[in-house]
């Protein structure tokens, strides 16, 4: 005589994987929309780079100034507000400046759990 063994997943192994499921969906959802604000920032460096109104100043001093605030004018426009005047840091360089945003963003996970995603992004803008 045969015996039939059972397979398949039990009920507490579908409970696990729908856990790990709802976990992945609230770390996707939660990541989201600080990555989109993220790529935001970053076509604003970009859209400054290419701005005639920043690379024909003749000097680098005002370069910087000018591109500073179009930067954070660009960014209220886009709803993004957590970043500050001084979080954007602009060098002189021998074509141009160079323009970089460091800032960090913190959003609570689960609980006393808070996730911290720190962006680091920079550009060259090169005088005309």
């Amino acid at each position: 005589m045969k015996t039939i063994q059972q397979t398949g997943a039990s009920l507490i192994g579908i409970l696990f994987f729908l856990i790990f499921i709802a976990f992945i969906g609230l770390l996707g959802f939660k990541l989201t929309p600080i990555y989109l604000s993220n790529y935001t920032v970053k076509s604003v460096l970009k859209s400054v780079k290419n701005d005639p109104r920043i690379t024909k100043i003749q000097t680098k001093g005002e370069m910087q100034v000018a591109a500073k605030k179009m930067i954070i004018k660009n960014l209220q426009i886009n709803n993004i507000y957590n970043i500050n005047y001084n979080e954007i840091h602009t060098k002189k360089t021998l074509k141009g400046i160079e323009i970089s945003i460091k800032y960090e963003e913190r959003t609570r996970f689960l609980a006393n759990i808070d996730l911290a995603l720190t962006f680091d992004d920079s550009i060259k803008v090169d005088q005309q």
